[in-house]
């Protein structure tokens, strides 16, 4: 690809948890795994778009290497349309939930 080096410069694939689940609970992937965190969580799942993608993939993989799988996490798959709204239901319910984003994107803004 042409200017791949630079193409992805700033991008980064995350699992975000919301503004309102607090950060001295979870800031951190292996947080969790941390059984009152898991408690809290409304479900054990990273919501994503489209199998296939880096997204996913990538997702499917942070999973695996912190551990989270082996306790129930998994990568969900959904409608883009849906996802954006179940994010948006479940930050006004302020659920605690996890999902797989990337950055730049607006719902970091949320």
């Amino acid at each position: 690809m042409r200017g791949s080096r630079g193409a992805l410069r700033g991008v980064h694939v995350l699992l975000g948890v919301p503004a309102h689940v607090p950060e001295d609970l979870v800031s951190s992937l292996q947080e969790l795994a941390r059984p009152e965190v898991a408690e809290r969580m409304t479900t054990l799942t990273a919501q994503g778009t489209m199998p296939g993608t880096g997204l996913i993939m990538r997702s499917e993989k942070l999973i695996e290497a912190y551990g989270l799988a082996a306790l129930g996490w998994r990568q969900e798959i959904g409608d883009p349309r849906a996802i954006i709204d179940t994010v948006g239901r479940r930050m006004a319910d302020e659920d605690w939930f996890v999902t797989a984003l990337w950055q730049p994107q607006y719902l970091h803004d949320v």
